[in-house]
């Protein structure tokens, strides 16, 4: 299936789809044609000074970004480009792009990087330099250009201005970890209905924190789908890292809330069992509570000033720490949820058992990593059930 890119505004639930869905991508036709009439660069020593620039932009080291996300930018990069504000690349440039795109070259951008030196190693491949990853394997940019008969392009440096001053990176690392946050703010409600039914002491706040976490990532997601339609020199970025900022608070306090009730649980359990299953959820409840500390540790201040400034990598890089730190507490809350229902035979109408026997994961005598990693996996790759 393909997504046509236009002048349109792209919605959220347009990316979300290009994302989960792998879509192809292509131009609307007034948009190829409006591109086709912006005559292309044609001196050689323009050439010669834009690669001696690119070169010098490209400074960075460590692993590479991930090809999700550099899937998400190259989408996000294409829309922001076709949209005819200040400056447009020609059509070779846009053209070549989306071939990137299309045919999964996805160009090698390091982590430790700035943003301008991120986006200029996202697009020195089109001058046929820098490092590309094709099926798989970390190429020359030349080598994969052979492949497929691609000659490197002429930029002017009025499109490299336009190619390397984009907010596309960040707006995609923000979109990703929405993306993946999703799931666990469903299993989240789901959990919370789980533990009224087994809590000694109801968890009355948890719906309110949860509520918190669900209005931040919608206002996250609405601030993200206004950016889209504005151009770069409009963006209000200040206003995403604020957002990013709250959901990422809302997302460590009810993780954080999270963690006491399952160890609540554990500890319930524990005073309930026999060896071996007492050592196992002795040893659950210390590893939730270790969870909780790590949530407290990466949360950063808000007044730092290279985040606030110049540097979202590093709030990137938080949220990413702490939605995985969640999606751990989670299956550990599941897995003590369902070790409940197991133990104490409840009721076949009680949402506790229901949990137990919708995840299918338990085996007896199965060592408990290995009904960790089946929960995760359950976690990852199924929607919470009803709750009622």
């Amino acid at each position: 299936m393909t997504f046509t890119l236009s002048s349109e505004n792209l919605t959220f639930a347009a990316l979300e789809k290009i994302y989960q869905e792998k879509l192809l991508l292509e131009i609307a036709p007034d948009i190829i044609e409006y591109l086709n009439s912006i005559p292309a660069s044609t001196s050689d020593n323009n050439n010669r000074l834009v690669e001696n620039y690119l070169t010098a932009h490209v400074v960075g080291f460590g692993p590479p970004v991930p090809e999700s996300i550099i899937r998400l930018t190259l989408a996000l990069h294409l829309h922001a480009l076709i949209q005819g504000s200040v400056q447009t690349p020609h059509l070779a440039v846009i053209q070549r792009l989306l071939a990137f795109y299309n045919r999964e070259v996805w160009p090698l951008v390091y982590q430790q990087s700035s943003p301008v030196s991120q986006l200029t190693q996202l697009c020195l491949p089109l001058v046929g330099k820098g490092k590309v990853s094709f099926q798989g394997y970390e190429l020359n940019a030349t080598d994969v250009m052979d492949i497929f008969s691609w000659p490197p392009l002429s930029l002017s440096t009025a499109e490299v201005d336009v190619l390397i001053n984009q907010h596309s990176l960040t707006q995609a690392f923000v979109v990703h970890n929405l993306l993946q946050l999703q799931p666990y703010v469903n299993w989240l409600e789901y959990l919370i209905q789980m533990f009224y039914q087994i809590a000694a002491i109801q968890p009355n706040a948890l719906l309110t924190e949860w509520q918190q976490l669900t209005n931040a990532v919608a206002a996250s997601r609405q601030n993200m789908e206004e950016n889209f339609a504005l151009p770069f020199v409009k963006q209000k970025m200040a206003l995403v890292r604020e957002h990013t900022f709250t959901l990422l608070k809302a997302l460590n306090q009810i993780t954080s809330a999270i963690t006491e009730i399952t160890s609540e649980t554990f500890e319930n359990l524990n005073s309930s069992s026999e060896p071996p299953a007492t050592t196992s959820f002795n040893l659950a409840s210390d590893l939730v509570l270790s969870l909780k500390k790590q949530l407290r540790l990466t949360f950063i201040s808000p007044t730092d000033t290279i985040v606030t400034n110049k540097d979202m990598r590093i709030l990137h890089q938080e949220l990413t720490a702490a939605i995985t730190l969640t999606e751990q507490v989670i299956t550990l809350a599941f897995w003590s949820v369902a070790q409940v229902g197991r133990l104490f035979n409840l009721a076949p109408g009680n949402l506790t058992l229901s949990t137990y026997y919708h995840s299918s994961f338990y085996v007896p005598k199965e060592m408990v990593s290995d009904q960790l990693d089946k929960t995760l996996h359950f976690i990852r790759t199924t929607s919470p059930a009803p709750t009622t």
